[in-house]
């Protein structure tokens, strides 16, 4: 036999906001370890990684100001990806004025899982004509 059981709507609001809450906590993400390199820093305003699941397909990005730079002189940031997915990453250059550059080459980060395959080729999109006062494009490394 079964009981209806009357809940105050601001009490079942409230267990539903807690629910909405929680549930973006419980996507899994990783740690990536982004380094780049740039030929005229003091251009440079702040950065922007851009970050995908597929070649030259960037579904996110982040702007990450001016991130720390090691003893080289190699600008580094964590980035906080997908956990189980492949990822691909650039990074933009945004000078004083606002302009942003064109993207950096682009580098792939596979999902931490079984043997890692072999990357697939670069996107073969065209990268657009570069902005007037662009600061240059930035250049990824390896980690």
């Amino acid at each position: 036999m079964f009981r209806l059981v009357r809940i105050a709507p601001t009490l079942l609001a409230a267990a539903l906001l807690q629910i909405l809450w929680v549930l973006p906590s419980l996507a899994q993400t990783r740690q990536e370890h982004i380094r780049w390199t740039h030929p005229h820093p003091s251009q440079v305003a702040s950065f922007r990684i851009y970050y995908g699941i597929s070649p030259g397909v960037y579904s996110s990005s982040v702007s990450v100001g001016l991130p720390g730079r090691d003893s080289l002189g190699v600008f580094h940031y964590d980035l906080a990806v997908p956990a189980a997915n492949d990822v691909y990453v650039a990074v933009t250059a945004v000078s004083p004025a606002g302009v942003e550059s064109l993207f950096s080459n682009e580098k792939w980060r596979p999902a931490p899982v079984a043997a890692s395959p072999t990357p697939p080729p670069p996107s073969s999109v065209p990268p657009p004509a570069p902005a007037l006062g662009s600061p240059g494009k930035p250049i990824l490394v390896a980690p």
